[in-house]
């Protein structure tokens, strides 16, 4: 019976210690790992927060500001292991999930630096003085429950992304496209795509699924075509010719790609059409873009920027001549 009881525990370790090493090489399940400790310590720390008023003593001080020390260092680690679950993300996201993903991702960079700011706070409740001590202890009870909410917030995106998007599940996964440099996630998108001995056309149109291709000819192309292509396809203007995405991909005048396939805060396209950049004048200039618009192109490019030919070819007849950037009327 001992023999028996000792095998099954053994058997337990292993797979207990496989599925932690699976986890551990996830970026994504990793990172669903790292979350829960800031989560909990964020919980706990209002309580520990009034126990610093109620006891009053200078070792229940220290251990609060140990505590929070410790959140922030736990906060800290989430943050870092959610950007490595981001560059794992092969750019497969809706318009909506990327707003979320942005917004946890903002936020979440935010909590270490509050959770070291309510540890000091309780190392400054040290002090001899009573006064300084009791208002330390406030601020403390303040940053806690600042720390708890904030932390509730960014889980709470958290949440949407994976339950409400599926983002990094398995179904989630298995209707992304194979992992190329252009799909790779985070800063480093870019990088990759520069670093890529394909040709990055050939890139973006391996393994393409049905829907990038109707929302392009459906969405994209019709855009580009009637507010853009006037003045930045045979004419180039600026240097810029749209009229392949060898043309977007290409670092011209400005010396940044207009396109970025899979990020769109970092394609110079999306900057200009928004009005954001400090140089150059937001476009189309006689008829800026309205937010609709700009949803589409922000989607198309976080979506891997997907290029067809054919699609673009069919509107570059009826554009207008005389650089208006509308099609002509039949």
């Amino acid at each position: 019976m001992e023999l028996i009881g000792s095998s099954f525990d053994l058997g337990f370790v292993d797979t207990f210690a496989n599925e932690a090493r699976a986890a551990l090489a996830d970026p994504a399940r990793r990172h669903a790992v790292v979350v829960h400790f800031p989560v909990v310590l964020a919980t706990f720390g209002v309580p520990v927060a009034i126990v610093t008023l109620v006891l009053r003593r200078k070792s229940i001080r220290i251990a609060a500001a140990i505590y929070f020390l410790l959140f922030a260092a736990t906060a800290f680690a989430a943050m870092k292991s959610g950007e490595d679950a981001e560059g794992a993300i092969p750019g497969h996201l809706s318009e909506a999930a990327g707003v979320i993903l942005d917004r946890h991702e903002a936020l979440g960079e935010w909590l270490w630096i509050l959770g070291l700011g309510v540890a000091g706070l309780y190392a400054i409740s040290i002090a001899p003085s009573r006064l300084i001590g009791l208002g330390s202890r406030l601020a403390g009870l303040l940053g806690a429950l600042v720390v708890a909410g904030w932390t509730a917030v960014v889980a709470h995106h958290g949440g949407d992304l994976v339950y409400g998007h599926g983002v990094g599940t398995e179904p989630w996964r298995s209707r992304t496209f194979h992992s190329s440099p252009s799909h790779v996630g985070g800063a480093d998108r870019a990088a990759a795509v520069a670093a890529s001995p394909r040709d990055p056309a050939a890139v973006a149109l391996d393994h393409l699924p049905d829907h990038r291709a109707a929302f392009f000819a459906q969405s994209v192309a019709p855009l580009l075509a009637t507010e853009c292509l006037g003045c930045h396809g045979s004419r180039s203007r600026g240097g810029l010719d749209m009229r392949s995405l060898e043309g977007l991909l290409a670092i011209g005048r400005s010396r940044r790609p207009p396109v970025v396939p899979g990020d769109p805060s970092g394609s110079l396209l999306i900057e200009v059409v928004r009005g954001l950049h400090d140089d150059i004048e937001r476009m189309p200039p006689d008829r800026p873009l309205d937010d609709q618009a700009i949803a589409i192109l922000v989607e198309w490019i976080r979506d891997g920027a997907m290029w067809d030919d054919a699609a673009i070819s069919a509107y570059l007849a009826p554009v207008h001549p005389s650089g208006s950037g509308r099609r002509q009327e039949s």
